[in-house]
């Protein structure tokens, strides 16, 4: 009597964990498919501009990222419509083995992609899969580094915090952010007027005719004014650190009430950095020219890993504000919106002072001057990177070690 009392007991308490999880999966299937047709749609859209449309450089490349993107949900829907039919949730976990893929597949493809954008009669869309290929491997080696086969999460949640952050978070920094932004330049338009009437003159002469811009002796000469300066490390190392580092968990913040594990709230937090920063390079990697590929690939890594690195120690942050530690959250969210900032204002001052060079005379102080701060920020962007890694090791270890010695 009593084993039986137990065996309904339990059947009665797993029946409703089921239909809330088909539930869920339910919900994921509807508005993932939505996404993926939505980006697929976009693909091809894009790609009818590009044969037919104004021959603008760099359109077949934003395509092929807009499927590739749009893509990336594939295994998110086939997870959801599996849990949706029953199955039972299937763990998560890494391999070893990614790590010595990335080894050998990434230099390859970069190797591969600098021959081809080398081939003048070649299209630079080919580019696209040998990028995916660097960015999924090196994301695959940096994902084992830190959970070393921890199976905490399901395939489902994983793919969920890794679309989430690709997709949702995206879109929402994105509008808000514009927002932001058009609220700031609309005060700095104002003030420009009042103490600056003729650079706001120039300014509007300007904006008439955009196409001035093109010369780039000119627009280095406006990004270079100390208004204009000041204005994009306030954007880029405060406004936009600000807003994307509360939106890339964004995931971790749905789970939040389940009282997620530290190690899955840092693990969810580092999936939705890193869909966020495939996003941001597949969308990015359109107008690179022949020359800056692999430039540009080597830099979208870096970033990788301190997107990866913010969204984690927001993630676990979070985790730590659902159990009641708001100073922890707190902690965490200022110090990966400082992390983020660096990195942005480095990138800033980096690529000005590179446009700057190509314009000093050879063997004047100038030319030494720039140098010198363009040694000293590529050198603050290779230690963040460092500092960034090592962090999500050995957080990712700690974590570990603390979830299996804890009953």
């Amino acid at each position: 009597m009593t084993d039986m009392s137990l065996e309904l007991t339990t059947e009665h308490s797993v029946t409703p964990q089921i239909v809330a999880g088909a539930g869920c999966a339910t919900l994921v299937l509807i508005f993932g498919a939505i996404g993926l047709a939505a980006g697929l749609s976009a693909a091809v859209f894009v790609a009818l501009l590009a044969l037919f449309g104004p021959q603008m450089s760099g359109l077949a490349s934003a395509s092929a990222a807009l499927a590739a993107l749009a893509l990336l949900g594939a295994p998110l829907l086939w997870q959801a419509w599996l849990r949706m039919r029953g199955a039972a949730p299937r763990p998560w976990r890494t391999r070893r083995w990614w790590i010595g893929l990335a080894l050998l597949a990434a230099p390859a493809a970069l190797i591969s992609g600098q021959l081809l954008s080398g081939a003048h009669g070649l299209p630079l869309v080919l580019r696209e899969p040998l990028l995916w290929l660097t960015l999924l491997t090196f994301a695959a080696a940096l994902l084992a580094l830190i959970t070393d086969g921890w199976p905490g999460l399901s395939q489902l949640r994983a793919w969920g915090h890794l679309i989430s952050g690709s997709w949702l978070a995206t879109t929402l920094s994105l509008l808000v952010q514009g927002a932001v932004v058009v609220a700031l330049a609309t005060v700095g338009l104002a003030a420009l007027a009042t103490f600056a009437p003729d650079d706001f003159r120039a300014l509007s002469r300007l904006a008439r005719n955009p196409l001035a811009l093109a010369n780039s002796a000119r627009l280095l000469e406006w990004l270079t004014r100390p208004y204009i300066v000041a204005g994009l490390l306030v954007v880029a190392s405060v406004v936009v650190p600000l807003i994307e580092e509360l939106l890339k968990p964004i995931g971790v913040w749905v789970l939040g009430r389940r009282r997620l594990t530290p190690m899955a709230a840092f693990v969810g937090g580092a999936l939705g950095g890193l869909g966020f920063a495939l996003f941001e390079a597949c969308l990015n990697s359109a107008n690179v020219g022949r020359e800056q590929w692999v430039g540009f690939v080597i830099g979208r890594l870096g970033t990788t890993v301190m997107h990866v690195c913010a969204s984690a120690v927001v993630g676990w942050g979070i985790g730590q504000l659902f159990s009641g530690c708001w100073l922890r959250a707190l902690g965490a969210y200022l110090g990966a919106v400082l992390l983020h900032g660096l990195w942005n204002g480095n990138v800033i001052v980096a690529s000005l002072g590179a446009g700057l060079l190509t314009q000093a005379s050879n063997g004047s102080w100038q030319q030494v001057a720039l140098g010198s701060v363009l040694v000293l920020t590529v050198s603050m962007l290779i230690g963040l990177v460092l500092a960034s890694a090592f962090t999500l090791m050995l957080v990712g270890r700690w974590l570990r070690d603390l979830e299996s010695a804890t009953p």
